[in-house]
């Protein structure tokens, strides 16, 4: 058995150096047609000459395994949970994101528009890239046949889309902390006109992928036993030539191109901003003790919805930095052979990892913002160990105009009971002026606990509901009953005097 095994290797050997330096391999591993001249055992002496020899040949377009079963069942068993898991985490989250910004009114601002178009691209990936890659990655073969233009396009596009648009809220949010006295630069309607335009670039970014994806066949050789076989792979066959940079040569410069657009330039400047916003608030945490109560909370609102989308930055770039180094340092051909080997078996985790991200903005968000933790709450109340009625939602921040409602329903009884239609009249024109002027003077306020003996059920519901347990402060529980959701605007403030004065006649107004 031995001697045959060595004549023929001996047999084979010059043929195959000889094919090697004719080029054939190439034609072989991508037309089938050509390999089926060959018989199992030749086929078999040749990969396993090719695979020995991978230094001399230099042929990418053999695939060498030790088994057919390259993975133990174990291990199988875990990818498997792992990334349904995933998937099922990505698509409830981001559907709850996306309804909770479509139904509620008082989540229809600019931010908020970035959050959902995010949302809607993280849903994207994981139900047209993910729920087909995984199985690739794992067996190293295409089931789904031409949908595997579709897979490429959703691979690039959605991600360009999220990082894109990281950027513009990052941009956003350092205008409003640097500069807090000029007008937004994202209004609704510049906001609207700048998601187009990120999907229409993410879109030509992924325009050269989707047009060369193709599904081919390629050989595979196993080891043990020494046998070839054929499989199929969702491929992008670029037309263009592997570029010499400074000694090392880029065998993908599509690729690469991708590395510099998608997380070398975004991550620069995400950095370069984010560093911008820290000394902006380094700076005004020096002279908080001059400022009054309602800057200091503009301030405080403002540093809470940095670090969520700092944490959001920060998630996704640790989340993707092992993928793009597999598929942009690799390339280079600078590391040692054993190297490569072990990033190669490890690509599955480091696929998943990257994938992940598109599952974690949504626990970000319930983290960080009470609106959405309603939300969550809520859309998840059938869970046992959730408590949440439907009418502490309806009586939650996602509905303010039915606190409102509710406020003045209560300011009017009290007025009517004094007969004074008049003064009724003339208060409801106060109360208009003063929202306003809380609008204008300081923006979004820390909300407060606040107990009424005659309404108890409402007082449950605010003390549960609103985000912060400080402690009471009068003009804050008004300002968040009369004002909350509508657009703040940063402008001169009123005086400080007739505001307190104010807050207090509507207080002793809403007691009674």
């Amino acid at each position: 058995m031995m001697e045959n095994e060595v004549k023929c290797s001996l047999i084979f050997e010059p043929v195959v150096m000889k094919l090697v330096a004719e080029g054939w391999n190439c034609s072989l591993w991508k037309q089938r047609m050509v390999a089926e001249n060959f018989t199992q055992d030749e086929l078999g002496v040749i990969g396993e000459y090719l695979c020995n020899h991978r230094n001399l040949t230099e042929d990418d377009d053999l695939y060498c395994a030790v088994d057919e079963s390259s993975y133990s069942l174990a291990f199988q068993g875990i990818v498997w949970a792992a990334f349904i898991l995933l998937i099922l985490a990505a698509v409830v989250g981001n559907v709850c994101v996306m309804w909770i910004i479509y139904s509620h009114k008082v989540m229809h601002h600019g931010f908020n528009y970035f959050l959902f178009n995010m949302a809607l691209a993280d849903l994207l990936i994981a139900v047209f890239n993910v729920g087909s890659s995984w199985s690739f990655n794992l067996y190293y073969d295409w089931w789904y046949g031409n949908f595997c233009t579709v897979n490429q396009f959703f691979g690039v596009a959605p991600t360009c889309v999220s990082v894109f648009s990281m950027m513009a809220l990052s941009w956003d949010r350092c205008q409003a902390v640097v500069n807090p006295l000029r007008k937004r630069p994202l209004s609704t309607k510049r906001t609207v006109i700048t998601i187009l335009f990120i999907w229409l670039i993410s879109s030509l970014l992924a325009l050269p992928i989707t047009l060369s994806a193709t599904v081919i066949s390629v050989p595979v050789f196993y080891m043990k036993p020494r046998k070839m076989s054929f499989r199929r792979i969702c491929h992008a066959d670029y037309p263009v030539a592997p570029i010499n940079i400074l000694g090392a040569s880029i065998e993908n410069p599509y690729e690469n191109a991708l590395f510099i657009v998608q997380y070398a330039i975004p991550l620069c400047l995400l950095s370069f901003t984010f560093a911008r916003i820290a000394l902006a608030f380094r700076r005004s945490d020096n002279t908080v003790a001059t400022q009054n109560s309602k800057r200091s909370d503009q301030i405080k609102a403002k540093s809470k919805a940095v670090k969520m989308l700092a944490l959001m930055v920060a998630t996704f770039m640790i989340c993707w930095a092992p993928y793009h180094f597999y598929h942009t340092f690799l390339s280079l051909n600078i590391f040692s052979e054993d190297l490569r080997n072990f990033f190669h078996a490890s690509y599955v985790g480091v696929y998943w990892l990257a994938m992940s991200s598109c599952a974690y903005n949504p626990i970000i968000y319930c983290y960080a913002n009470a609106r959405f933790r309603i939300g969550f709450r809520y859309a998840f109340r059938w869970l046992p160990f959730i408590d949440f009625r439907s009418e502490e939602y309806e009586l939650s921040q996602l509905f303010p105009e039915r606190l409102r409602s509710m406020a003045f329903s209560k300011m009017e009884k009290s007025s009517r009971s004094k007969n004074s239609n008049g003064m009724t009249e003339m208060n409801n024109r106060k109360r208009s002026r003063l929202c306003m002027r809380l609008l204008t003077h300081g923006g979004a306020t820390t909300t407060t606990t606040y107990t009424n003996p005659s309404s108890p059920h409402l007082d449950r519901q605010l003390s549960s509901l609103l985000p912060y347990q400080d402690k009471p402060s009068p003009p804050d529980i008004v300002h968040s009953l009369l004002c909350d959701g509508e657009e703040l605007e940063e402008d001169d403030s009123p005086n400080e005097d007739s505001l307190q004065k104010e807050h207090s006649r509507l207080l002793n107004e809403f007691n009674r």
